[in-house]
């Protein structure tokens, strides 16, 4: 987190990035030592060079722009819009909704509007988290009890494709609360105090949960997480909005549920359900065993749905 109150601060902060310094250098069209003296005091930036600063740090826009205003009086500063989801991406998401096969439909599409979420809004690859987490199928006794990290992907300091850490996600949740109150949640600075520690993934500071609906029946939830304090500006928000509107083409209408089917349970911490879900595979590959010597149809998919199901009932017991 920032702690700064002057531009030349914050610069200086930003200039800790080799890559950082390359780009403005490429962008502004300074040597280093030029940006080095701005952050010294020794030398200003030309009234055009400051709004240029301002548009060649997309991803800090939020936190320069106050700074810049305060030192230079008068002058006009304005951040760069955000652009809208292209057109060409829906049609292709429109597409492929009517023509990818049902069994891989979902992973298929909703990996592809991941990227494209990745590449919109942190094209410098500034660490951004994205997971789609979706209802598993209710219990006996007709209730939602919990959700599962179905599709996982960040960049850095998030591993591009973390689908294989994925945990299942209850009331303790930014998700479950988001859709048990079937409205946008949002926390644009968390810190060690924050109010859902144990469902944190590391390097969390903002981050937010938007239901996934379609008219009043809900499939699960949209989680953005950033690295930054106070990443989710009304324009972000917007844009994420229309894109967790794309992700309801990636599920199946029988995906839907009745908000009155919710009863979330509360799941383990992550790190505790990571630890028991290192034996998912093998307890994945023992049931396909188990349905071909008993002659049952019984594929891979289906399997883990199964398995995932034996787990959220094993997390319940131990936190009921």
């Amino acid at each position: 987190m920032w702690r700064t109150n002057n531009w030349r601060s914050a610069l200086a902060i930003i200039l800790a990035y080799p890559q950082q310094t390359q780009r403005l250098v490429d962008d502004l069209k300074i040597s280093s030592l030029t940006l080095q003296r701005w952050v010294r005091g020794e030398e200003n930036p030309y009234r055009e060079q400051v709004q240029e600063l301002l548009h060649a740090l997309p991803q800090h826009q939020s936190r320069l722009l106050p700074l810049l205003a305060e030192e230079f009086e008068g002058m006009t500063l304005h951040t760069r819009e955000i652009e809208d989801i292209p057109s060409i991406f829906y049609a292709q998401v429109l597409r492929g909704s009517t023509t990818i096969p049902i069994t891989i439909r979902f992973w298929s599409l909703a990996s592809i509007v991941l990227q494209q979420v990745l590449t919109q809004l942190d094209p410098y690859r500034t660490g951004l988290l994205l997971r789609v987490a979706r209802f598993l199928p209710p219990g006996a006794d007709g209730k939602l009890h919990c959700l599962r990290e179905a599709i996982i992907q960040g960049t850095a300091p998030w591993e591009e494709d973390t689908t294989q850490n994925a945990i299942l996600l209850g009331a303790e949740s930014l998700a479950g609360q988001a859709l048990t109150e079937v409205h946008l949640i949002v926390i644009n600075s968390c810190d060690d105090d924050c109010l859902l520690p144990t469902t944190l993934h590391k390097h969390e500071v903002s981050m937010l949960a938007f239901p996934i609906k379609r008219g009043n029946r809900v499939a699960g939830a949209f989680l953005v997480s950033s690295t930054q304090e106070g990443y989710f500006t009304p324009s972000r928000l917007s844009l994420i909005h229309r894109y967790t509107d794309l992700l309801t083409l990636t599920f199946e209408s029988e995906d839907f549920y009745e908000p009155d089917m919710l009863d979330l349970a509360v799941m383990p911490g992550a790190a505790e359900q990571q630890r028991q879900l290192s034996t998912f595979r093998q307890r994945v590959a023992a049931l396909l065993k188990q349905a071909a010597r008993e002659q049952q149809s019984l594929n891979t998919m289906q399997a883990e749905i199964q398995i995932w199901q034996q787990f959220a009932d094993e997390f319940r017991l131990q936190t009921s």
